[in-house]
């Protein structure tokens, strides 16, 4: 957030500073995912929405260090409405605001993760293109040198780079599958978390009906014993009046 700009009071304005940067991370993830995938090199900066001088055109670690700090600020924005929720007293919309705050967090967390998401595959397009563009100037190389070397030779290289290129793809894809198990496994441990939450939520009602339970059968016992307690005086003063 801006420095100089009106400063955040009300839970309306943070609410709808929190849309903004949810709305302007959307479309900067959109624009990253075009730049990560290889799809553009570089954008001019009427698309990136940046009136930023220094260049007319923008490269994806420019934009991965804008979506970086919009997301700092997010969080920023989320912790100040979490603040301002817990120091108000009106009690009637207590569930309401921890729902809106809720479902921030989960849009701030769905956006991470699709960052997270993004800068991996770019990290591996551009491992991708290192290796390729190696593999390219080698090539050159090779067709630039000396005339001398065998077919043969230029044979057994080039294999070796088809090999070469084959084993990092190999490893590439390992890679992608391993995140993406640990990241089924955060899922599964994240329902197992809630489920043991709601369990706990649910142990002070079930203790409560344990007691109240346990409050009749006692008075029960009471209201049995006096009723006992009563037949018996009244058969111990009939055999004495018969007597």
């Amino acid at each position: 957030m801006d420095s100089q700009s009106k400063p955040l009071i009300s839970a309306a304005d943070l609410r709808a500073e929190a849309r903004r940067l949810e709305n302007a991370l959307d479309a900067k993830l959109a624009l990253f995912a075009r730049l990560a995938g290889g799809e553009e090199e570089s954008l001019p900066l009427s698309v990136c929405g940046s009136s930023a001088s220094g260049g007319s055109e923008r490269s994806a670690s420019e934009v991965q260090d804008e979506i970086e700090g919009m997301l700092g600020q997010l969080h920023e924005v989320n912790d100040m409405l979490s603040r301002h929720y817990s120091s108000s007293g009106s009690a009637t919309s207590v569930t309401t605001s921890r729902h809106v705050l809720q479902r921030h967090r989960e849009i701030l967390h769905d956006l991470v993760q699709e960052f997270i998401k993004i800068k991996s595959n770019f990290r591996t397009h551009e491992e991708r293109h290192e290796l390729l563009s190696a593999v390219r100037n080698d090539i050159r190389e090779h067709r630039n040198s000396a005339s001398s070397r065998s077919a043969e030779t230029l044979l057994r290289e080039r294999n070796a780079i088809h090999a070469s290129d084959r084993i990092a793809s190999d490893v590439i894809a390992q890679a992608e599958a391993t995140k993406a198990a640990l990241s089924s496994q955060r899922s599964v441990f994240g329902g197992v978390s809630s489920k043991l939450l709601q369990l706990s939520s649910l142990a002070p009602q079930v203790n409560a009906l344990i007691a109240a339970v346990e409050a009749r059968k006692l008075r029960d016992k009471l209201i049995l014993g006096a009723l006992l307690g009563g037949c018996i005086s009244l058969l111990i003063l009939y055999s004495w009046a018969s007597g």
